[in-house]
């Protein structure tokens, strides 16, 4: 790793750097800011000298930081990269940290994407590539609006809901009425989504536990041994 100390004034931003573009008040700008100031700078810009461009490739935020605490020069590790390599570095360092303006990240990927260089070292895999080079405002829109639920999806979901708590105060008023000190020790109850089956209680500590068990199960569309074993150790 080669690195040379550069003055601020001869480095030049990256005109087509897709990160989106922090300001002072901004929260992450503001963390990235105390980080220096209590650390100093242990994480240098990258520069890409081809051309004596001196054109920065990573470390945009960091650069606008040292330029408000008034830093006049600085290390920073030193690239000789072509327009693509270069640009390609760029996408990958902020696909590892930053967030990006989404509109100039699709233009970026879809200029770069020439067959030199394997488009997946910019970090995204197949699918993101696709997803991210057919990015525009408009499909966004559509997808956010596909997004939000029907009326018919809301009144389902509403009947649904109204079905739990029916079959919840049920079984708690037969709990109740069967065998309340065993309510009252109860850490958990877990109602099961047919009305067939009878709540499992559960009076031990292990909630978190029981719950990812059963949560792995119900992932994988499987009955848990867990449930069976906690409905016969505590029948109702």
């Amino acid at each position: 790793m080669d690195l040379k100390t550069f003055k601020l004034d001869e480095l030049n931003p990256a005109h087509y750097n897709p990160r989106k573009d922090l300001k002072p008040g901004d929260k992450e700008y503001e963390k990235i800011k105390n980080s220096i100031e209590a650390f100093g700078f242990v994480e240098p810009l990258i520069v890409n000298i081809r051309d004596g461009k001196n054109t920065i490739v990573g470390g945009h935020q960091r650069y606008k930081v040292l330029k408000e605490l008034g830093v006049k020069d600085t290390k920073c590790v030193v690239v000789d990269y072509d327009e693509i390599t270069e640009k390609a570095c760029n996408v990958a360092l902020n696909k590892i940290d930053g967030a990006f303006d989404y509109s100039s990240l699709a233009d970026l990927l879809n200029e770069i994407d020439t067959g030199a260089i394997d488009m997946q070292l910019t970090g995204f895999d197949e699918d993101e590539l696709a997803r991210m080079m057919g990015w525009t405002e408009a499909a966004r829109i559509t997808e956010l609006a596909e997004a939000i639920p029907t009326p018919e999806q809301l009144q389902d979901a509403s009947e649904k809901a109204e079905h739990m708590v029916t079959n919840l105060s049920e079984a708690l008023r037969e709990l109740a009425d069967k065998a309340p000190a065993r309510l009252s020790d109860a850490k958990m109850i877990i109602m099961p989504k047919t009305r067939a089956k009878r709540p499992i209680l559960v009076l031990d500590d292990s909630v978190s536990d029981v719950i990812i068990e059963l949560q792995r199960y119900a992932d994988a569309g499987q009955d848990s041994p867990l449930a069976c074993l906690m409905a016969a150790k505590y029948p109702l």
